[in-house]
């Protein structure tokens, strides 16, 4: 705690504490835990300070962001604070990108709640893909092509269905195949 004192009491103190050999922090701290033990006894106990543990969306993203880091890369992300300032915006420009495609998405949503954001962002960081991981996986641009990002998603889980629905059209062609060739043998 920091305590401007005049210069006449800076003397006064400075002359009891040689006077009796006391330091001048403990003379302070007495007269402060005296002047304490006075105030409560008149007013009853000074109420502890709560102190809130208010986390920004932002916040919440970038400790996503350093545990994803972490596991694709084993080693922490930490930034100086020319960068965490920087991170902190585009952190807070991808949870509006990610807000406004829900909100793009499905017209009935008025307001994106914080938990279905960090649920979005989690499930980007899972998706992106391994070229991004390995060359651009900072937030700045990561801010900075989103929207590719999105596009390049979109059409790789696209391409996954597509895939899947080949695969399980030949299985049943196969298995018609099969069928055919059951029924032509029991004819014959």
């Amino acid at each position: 705690m920091l305590i401007k004192i005049s210069k006449e009491i800076e003397r006064k103190l400075y002359y009891i504490s040689k006077k009796n050999n006391i330091s001048k922090d403990v003379m302070i701290e007495s007269i402060f835990n005296g002047f304490f033990k006075r105030y409560t006894e008149k007013h009853g106990e000074i109420p502890q300070l709560k102190h809130k543990k208010v986390t920004t969306i932002s916040y919440q993203m970038f400790m996503i962001y350093k545990k994803i880091y972490f596991h694709y890369f084993g080693q922490e992300y930490s930034p100086d604070k020319k960068f965490l300032s920087r991170d902190m915006r585009a952190f807070k420009n991808i949870a509006e990108k990610i807000s406004n495609l829900v909100l793009e998405k499905d017209k009935t949503v008025i307001i994106v709640e914080t938990e279905s954001v960090l649920l979005a962002w989690i499930t980007f960081l899972g998706k992106i893909d391994d070229w991004w991981k390995q060359n651009a996986f900072t937030p700045q641009q990561i801010n900075k092509n989103f929207d590719t990002i999105i596009h390049q998603i979109k059409n790789k889980s696209a391409s996954t269905k597509q895939r899947r629905n080949n695969e399980r059209k030949s299985k049943i062609d196969d298995f018609i195949e099969e069928l055919g060739k059951e029924f032509a043998f029991d004819n014959a």
